[in-house]
């Protein structure tokens, strides 16, 4: 599997009305039902499928061939457009999924097709977020099937989209996280959750670049502030403070960190797994 070409540029910036409208949409779907699952449709603009608050698919009418070229270029050399088209309309035929049907051939990793189908998904969202679009029905599914490993967390399709004009810091913030939280199967296992954000002058709530693990978007942003606050406000006395700690009113302890322009914040179940990330970040210190 290869990256996606640096010729396929981003389809929409990621500007403030954009991550607005974004931030609308996402917020709306995680207010839905916890066991909702159906399709969320913003009339002739596009739909968005939900499944028990993750995102499985989402489609715009302005980006209808965008698809193809990202599966195309999971693979170098790119995939063939015309196979690529017959195997789409053989699952139509056979009602066979295609993300199934891909990985059968041989031809896109589960990897590559993760990563085709989320940036398919997160544009598709932008899409309908710059034309400010609002949703018009959820029609339920009586039964779900989408494939867990196809699914995504509205906070995690929104920091892909503030990214998008920040993706060295992105990257770096990410493998932070990865590195400060870890996995779900890691040392602090689902005991903490993180983020990251930047601040961006035009705008009222901070720009999420980066997340790992389970948090609602208006957590996630209010959170983000407080760190940013924090911070500014100890810059006119020190800058040798880094890391700070302190407590939710539902009790989940939190450890916000910066470096550079960014800033983090870490939710921790309790002040065990809080201290040690705490330690984390101290021993990261140059």
């Amino acid at each position: 599997m290869m990256s996606l070409r640096s010729s396929i540029p981003p389809s929409i910036p990621a500007d403030a009305a954009m991550l607005q409208g974004a931030v609308a949409i996402l917020t709306e779907i995680e207010g839905l039902p916890a066991d909702a699952a159906g399709v969320l449709s913003f009339g002739d603009r596009g739909t968005i499928l939900v499944e028990s608050g993750s995102i499985c698919w989402a489609m715009a009418s302005s980006m209808p061939q965008r698809l193809t070229e990202l599966l195309r270029h999971q693979r170098n050399p790119p995939i063939d457009r015309a196979y690529l088209q017959s195997l789409v309309l053989e699952c139509q035929t056979t009602h066979k999924p295609l993300g199934e049907a891909l990985l059968a051939s041989g031809h896109i990793s589960e990897t590559g097709l993760r990563s085709a189908l989320f940036r398919q998904t997160a544009e598709a969202i932008a899409h309908m977020a710059r034309m400010g679009v609002a949703s018009t029905s959820f029609v339920p599914h009586a039964s779900a099937s989408y494939d867990a490993r196809f699914r995504y967390a509205p906070l995690e399709v929104l920091s892909a989209l503030g990214a998008r004009n920040e993706r060295a810091l992105a990257a770096s913030a990410s493998a932070q996280l990865a590195r400060t939280i870890g996995p779900a199967d890691g040392p602090f296992g689902a005991q903490a959750s993180g983020f990251a954000c930047i601040a961006e002058h035009a705008a009222t709530w901070p720009t999420l670049i980066a997340s790992r693990g389970a948090s609602d978007i208006p957590r996630a942003l209010a959170l983000g502030r407080w760190a940013l606050e924090v911070f500014s406000a100890v810059r006119g006395f020190t800058h040798e403070l880094s890391v700070v700690a302190g407590r939710c009113e539902d009790e989940q302890h939190l450890v916000a960190w910066r470096d550079g322009g960014i800033h983090f914040v870490a939710c921790c179940s309790n002040a065990a797994t809080s201290a040690l990330v705490i330690q984390e970040r101290i021993g990261a210190r140059p």
